[in-house]
């Protein structure tokens, strides 16, 4: 929703500069110059929302652990498949909100015929859904479940970078002269507002031509017949690449592959962790997200350093679960290891720290070669560090506090009210700490401000020098507290 909101004015404000007749120029249709713009968007944003939804449906449907148990019972299999598709569609906020907010924004330019456009917009909503449906269905046939889940974190992440680059990339274009725009897209407008597309359907139905809204009505009913009738004909059972491959492994040869070569558990760790998509999106956004915000144009760079604090502290505490989730699934192995239960725990918290921790220094390096000022962000390195170890330890010692929680549902790893003290102590170390070096950096480049500038300058950097010293003990004193629950609760 936040999305939504954010992007439907800025995309309404962006295509109304080129809400000019294409009838103006010469051309034979009812059309705008922004629709020639608009067209392809619909197109690309449609297939994105359908490729992201297919294979998380792949996911929800085939490691649901309920999925056994509803078989047993009277209910239809295309019951089954259609609830499953409720849940994962929650779990495709990007791609709905970017295709909502284009589609919204559509609507807002043709409000004279705000009735059909609004119907156009179920439809074609309802038309994308049948789709991922339907990709769905073969990537089931075709992958297994680990790599739906890479290809719905791949997909994710390209839909971040639409949201995120398409309103910068939109804004030059809004403000050339649409006579300008026209001249350059007349070759690829034949194409992308041919009557066979279904989101040309949409798009006339919202100029007031309703009769384009049956063929869209008529083609969605006719993929949602086939969903119903092939979901009654599934079997919930993947596919599993690779099969012969895997069973000719056996336990033997894996143990003396961990055994050999150097650092044998830190290797085992990162291979475990590797395979959880869910943690390397959890490592790549932190990181991407922030990078993307500088080269589209968003260049406050305290902003986008406190967000990296923000998202890297609490996803710290995050990865340290689900590593530890990993190592459940495979115990009692773990029993077998020449080291204590309680070093690899240590080397849970430790990994994602040095890994959001060398993210921070690339993300530092570009913030310096983009301004020289930024050189004085390097004293931020231990603060972020010890905020990132200590939120490691507390996500650590909230899932160790009941061990024996339900881990079957990826996005319910921790209760609601341990995310939420987890992100309020991330949020409160991080603007903590970064509020107090913003004020003391803007002070030393730019001079006395605000209530500094009736104050002694030594008296401002004592006060600085205090607020931060009490930080740090606050933190230090926390990192303390909960190593001592840790070891206590593994001890017990």
């Amino acid at each position: 929703m936040i999305f939504l909101a954010f992007l439907t004015p800025v995309y309404y404000d962006l295509f109304s500069n080129l809400a000019v007749p294409l009838a103006k120029f010469g051309w034979n249709s009812s059309f705008l110059v922004s629709d020639v713009l608009m067209a392809p968007i619909f197109m690309v944003t449609g297939l994105l929302f359908a490729f992201q939804f297919a294979p998380l449906l792949v996911v929800e449907l085939f490691e649901n652990d309920m999925t056994p148990l509803l078989l047993t019972m009277p209910i239809r299999r295309s019951s089954i498949f259609f609830v499953s598709s409720l849940n994962t569609l929650l779990m495709t906020s990007f791609g709905i909100a970017m295709t909502l907010s284009i589609s919204l924004a559509y609507l807002l330019l043709n409000r004279d015929q705000l009735l059909w456009g609004a119907l156009g917009i179920c439809l074609w909503i309802f038309f994308l859904i049948a789709l991922g449906f339907l990709f769905g269905f073969l990537l089931a046939r075709l992958i297994g479940k680990t790599a739906a889940k890479r290809t719905s974190q791949l997909i994710s992440f390209l839909v971040l970078i639409l949201v995120v680059m398409s309103p910068s990339v939109v804004a030059p274009i809004s403000g050339t002269n649409p006579e300008t725009v026209l001249r350059s897209l007349q070759n690829s407008a034949g194409f992308f507002l041919s009557p066979g597309w279904p989101h040309y359907w949409f798009m006339s139905a919202a100029k007031g031509q309703p009769v384009f809204l049956f063929p869209l009505l008529g083609i969605t009913t006719g993929l949602f017949g086939f969903v119903l009738v092939y979901a009654n004909t599934l079997n919930f059972s993947p596919v599993r690449k690779n099969r012969e491959r895997r069973k000719a492994v056996d336990g033997s040869e894996r143990t003396n592959r961990l055994k050999g070569g150097a650092f044998p558990v830190l290797k085992k760790e990162l291979r475990l962790m590797f395979r959880e998509s869910g943690i390397i999106w959890y490592l790549i956004y932190p990181l991407a997200f922030p990078i993307f915000l500088v080269f589209g144009r968003y260049h406050q760079m305290p902003f986008v350093s406190l967000l990296f604090m923000i998202v890297a502290t609490m996803y710290s505490g995050m990865v340290s679960v689900m590593m530890m989730i990993s190592e459940k699934k495979i115990w009692p192995i773990p029993t077998l290891f020449p080291v204590s239960f309680l070093s690899l725990v240590k080397l849970k918290v430790l990994i994602p720290v040095a890994l959001f921790t060398l993210e921070y220094l690339i993300l530092l390096g570009l913030f310096i070669a983009l301004s020289p000022s930024a050189i004085y962000d390097v004293f931020m390195i231990a603060p972020i560090a010890l905020i990132l170890y200590y939120c490691s330890l507390l996500g650590m010692r909230l899932f160790l506090q009941d061990p024996n929680r339900d881990i079957s549902q990826r996005n319910r790893l921790l209760k609601g009210s341990e995310v939420l003290k987890l992100e309020g102590l991330s949020m409160a170390f991080s603007f903590g700490f970064y509020g107090v070096f913003f004020v003391l950096k803007t002070f030393l480049i730019d001079g006395p401000f605000w209530i500094f500038a009736s104050i002694p300058s030594w008296s401002a950097i004592l006060i600085f020098a205090g607020i931060i010293l009490t930080l740090f003990i606050l933190l230090f004193g926390s990192i303390g507290r909960e190593r001592r629950m840790i070891h206590c609760l593994m001890t017990e």
